[in-house]
């Protein structure tokens, strides 16, 4: 089960936040690991473009991944 939370301010950049609540389930329905991730990104755009904000919102995302799978006893959980 993913739960996200997505944030994108626009000031002189776009800065994006991505929170997701990362559960592994057996099976049986057993949780196996349950862990918070984040990512972050900003960058430059044009004022309300929403390309812009698609493109910080994915950077987030890509920042999100590589802390999930970056840790070990996520990685382990997935068997």
């Amino acid at each position: 089960m993913i739960l996200w939370n997505l944030w994108v301010a626009e000031k002189s950049t776009f800065d994006a936040a991505v929170v997701a609540h990362v559960e592994v389930k057996d099976k049986d329905g057993q949780v196996l690991d349950s862990q918070g991730f984040k990512g972050a990104a900003s960058r430059w755009g044009t004022s309300y473009s929403p390309e812009e904000y698609r493109k910080a919102l994915s950077d987030a995302v890509v920042e999100l991944l590589k802390n999930m799978f970056n840790n070990d006893a996520f990685i382990k959980s997935l068997g």
